[in-house]
């Protein structure tokens, strides 16, 4: 858990200038972090509380279900698919629901605005509005502005879901359309509301607008992370997730590396993978099949359609590691087999979509075969048999060294560890980072700077 002592600091000094210095991963500064420190309560407790991924799995998971009872009641399944994802993916990680993994939040919270945004006009009595207060609050383009909002959220939990942001344009475009100024600058003043602080701690932390990403170079602070090391961080997460595990092969020919990374995936990654090109065969017959007919799929869901495809496309050139792109890879096959069931009359094609829908589904049973046994183990071990029910399961440790950096002592992993502690402070996962720097000042709030950029 590399971020693991950014909670910490958090915790105990607030910001650090430079705090990526000593360690580049802090530098990424997902916003899930900063609300997992508020809601660790370190003040009140003497073992810091560490349940905010297992809290939004409760959250959404509830929504979830309470949406799918209602499933026969539902005109379109549009948002039941994005239901059934969210669920699909709180199976995934409840082996880790204690972990304060910053691609959790993220894509719960992504999967939540796919969902709900999907489920506009799904019921069938949504056409009934008895008074203009009702229109007002099931006006669609008002729901999709709010969940536009919380994309940008999503954003500055993770950057790589940042697309998703995208979906904005279509209430954007509506409300100019309709000249409700007011409106228009209500929800662009919530989403820079939101998205202001991540940019403010991106400049105390890392120097940079948007760490690792150099081609905004705002800042000119001695606290900054040197473009050099910025650049081979973000070649790093790209050649890691492509399976190259090399930054020196950036530029390897997408040719080259696909390959590479098919080979690099589990047995269940790769079956959900062809369940997803198979799920996009079903979306592009039932779309043109739709249009055929003059009764084209919903434009609001064609949007976000469009938007998860984006999504995935920018996961997979940028950081093609399946955990970071889940939930956009759980919906294409929900959202098609659900599709099909919508189905009102069986053809030539609709049988032909069926019988690839039962293909798709055989591809992803090992996928949720994989994670059913790791969920049901991980609970007999640990809800059946001892009280984690009741007192969570603390932070790993790890025996540690200490490292001299300036004035302050950094403690760093003994080999064979490469991860730090949250019960050392300040700590780094990689000894030789934190060697490249110095202390600022007098207090650690003054923080770390790279040896170089200070001469």
């Amino acid at each position: 858990m590399y971020h693991i002592n950014n909670i910490r600091v958090y915790e105990e000094v607030g910001l650090m200038k430079g705090m990526a210095n000593i360690q580049w991963q802090f530098g990424y500064n997902s916003a899930y972090l900063a609300f997992a420190s508020v809601f660790s309560f370190g003040w009140l407790f003497k073992n810091p509380l560490h349940t905010t991924t297992g809290f939004l799995e409760l959250v959404f998971g509830w929504w979830a279900i309470a949406g799918l009872l209602d499933f026969r009641s539902h005109r379109h399944h549009f948002g039941d698919a994005g239901r059934l994802s969210i669920l699909i993916y709180i199976l995934n990680i409840l082996v880790r629901s204690m972990s304060p993994a910053t691609d959790f939040g993220a894509l719960l919270f992504a999967a939540f605005v796919i969902a709900d945004w999907m489920s506009i006009h799904e019921c069938s009595n949504s056409a009934a509005i008895e008074n203009a207060a009702d229109a007002e609050q099931q006006d669609p383009v008002l729901k999709m502005a709010f969940l536009s909002v919380l994309s940008t959220f999503v954003l500055t939990l993770k950057v790589s879901a940042a697309l998703l942001v995208l979906a904005a344009l279509v209430p954007g475009i509506r409300l100019l359309r309709k000249k409700e100024w007011k409106k228009v600058l209500a929800f662009l003043g919530m989403g820079i509301v939101i998205v202001l602080p991540f940019l403010i701690r991106n400049y105390y932390i890392s120097g940079w607008l948007i760490y690792p990403f150099t081609g905004i170079n705002l800042f000119h602070v001695d606290w900054k992370v040197p473009a050099s090391i910025a650049e081979h961080d973000a070649a790093q997460i790209k050649t890691w997730g492509r399976g190259l595990n090399d930054a020196a092969r950036i530029d390897t020919p997408m040719r080259e590396w696909i390959p590479v990374w098919w080979d690099s995936l589990q047995y269940y990654e790769k079956t959900l993978m062809k369940a997803d090109l198979m799920s996009m065969v079903i979306l592009l017959w039932q779309f043109l099949r739709a249009k055929r007919r003059k009764k084209p799929l919903p434009f609001v869901q064609l949007s976000m359609l469009l938007v998860i495809l984006l999504s995935m496309t920018f996961w997979f050139i940028e950081a093609s590691f399946i955990r970071y792109g889940l939930v956009f890879l759980l919906y294409p096959p929900a959202a098609a087999l659900f599709l099909l069931l919508d189905q009102r009359g069986w053809d030539v094609s609709t049988v032909f979509c069926g019988l690839l829908a039962g293909w798709m589904i055989f591809f992803v049973t090992p996928f949720l075969d994989n994670y059913f046994e790791d969920a049901t183990t991980f609970a007999h071990a640990h809800f059946m048999e001892n009280e984690y029910l009741i007192f969570q399961k603390e932070y790993p440790t790890q025996k540690t060294i200490p490292l001299q950096v300036g004035k302050f002592t950094v403690q760093a992993p003994d080999w064979p560890y490469d991860y730090n502690n949250y019960s050392t402070f300040p700590s780094t996962s990689y000894d030789f980072e934190a060697l490249m720097c110095t202390s600022r000042g007098e207090t650690l709030r003054d923080g770390f700077r790279n040896v170089e950029v200070g001469q």
